[in-house]
């Protein structure tokens, strides 16, 4: 897919569709999700399932875990890995069949591979997990409130810190940190395709957009998208375009920078 002609900074963001992957009953129903070529793949919590649509954003089956998930990344063209505690479950998105299991001794919501590596984030710590064995390999202590995170390579991330602001790490050092009061209770982290790096706040309510210096561009309200708190957000690669997922319901939003 080509790099868009579209400034991403000024563009307005245009709702393209929207799922109902599960209608809440009770609790929360978070979930995640990723554009892999031809599919969208999205996670529900509340249902222990992985939902695949093709493009035109019609149902085409999907899979049912024996633990809720709470993360899906990218392995390869063919498969994903989805993280549901204390299971790491490789799939293959084509039959939607589990073809590896990886039993992790440690608690983690995040997850992002970065080839031969897992990076698993839980309350303040990220761990680097072998992709073949599930061992532990390093952990990293960040602040309590690193639930999630983005990871640019293996030594290359950024994650939340404290309640209300984000760090950005290179071999282990912070690049830059990101501090607003406007923002609190960070969950998702992505980039665009120009490197820009969104934060969603499910607290406040709100995405902030930064530069991948991470200087402010500009804060979304996403009521407006119809998302009463954002959980995940996620850009299909070198495009942009991108999916958002609630907090408290089965909605996941697919929008565009235009």
């Amino acid at each position: 897919m080509h790099k868009p002609s579209v400034n991403m900074h000024t563009g307005n963001i245009k709702i393209v569709h929207v799922f109902n992957v599960a209608e809440r009953t009770s609790g929360t129903s978070f979930g995640s999700g990723l554009f892999l070529g031809n599919f969208i793949l999205l996670t529900n919590h509340l249902y222990s399932r992985v939902v695949k649509f093709n493009r035109d954003f019609v149902y085409q089956s999907e899979l049912k875990l024996p633990n809720r998930p709470f993360d899906i990344t990218k392995i390869d063209d063919s498969k994903v890995a989805v993280g549901a505690q204390p299971q790491i479950f490789i799939i293959s998105v084509k039959n939607m069949q589990i073809e590896k299991t990886l039993t992790i001794n440690n608690s983690f919501w995040g997850l992002q591979y970065v080839c031969p590596e897992f990076i698993v984030a839980y309350c303040g710590k990220l761990t680097w997990i072998d992709d073949s064995s599930g061992s532990r390999i390093r952990d990293f202590q960040t602040g309590h409130e690193c639930y999630y995170l983005h990871a640019f390579g293996r030594n290359y991330y950024t994650c939340a810190v404290t309640p209300n602001s984000v760090c950005k790490y290179v071999n282990g050092k912070d690049e830059f940190t990101y501090n607003s009061k406007e923002l609190n209770g960070i969950r998702g982290i992505d980039e665009d395709c120009e490197g820009n790096i969104y934060i969603c706040g499910y607290m406040s309510k709100n995405i902030h957009q930064l530069t991948k210096e991470g200087i402010l561009v500009r804060e979304f309200s996403t009521a407006s998208f119809g998302i009463s708190r954002p959980w995940i957000i996620r850009f299909e690669s070198n495009s942009n375009t991108f999916l958002l997922t609630d907090m408290d319901s089965g909605k996941v939003v697919i929008g565009k920078v235009c």
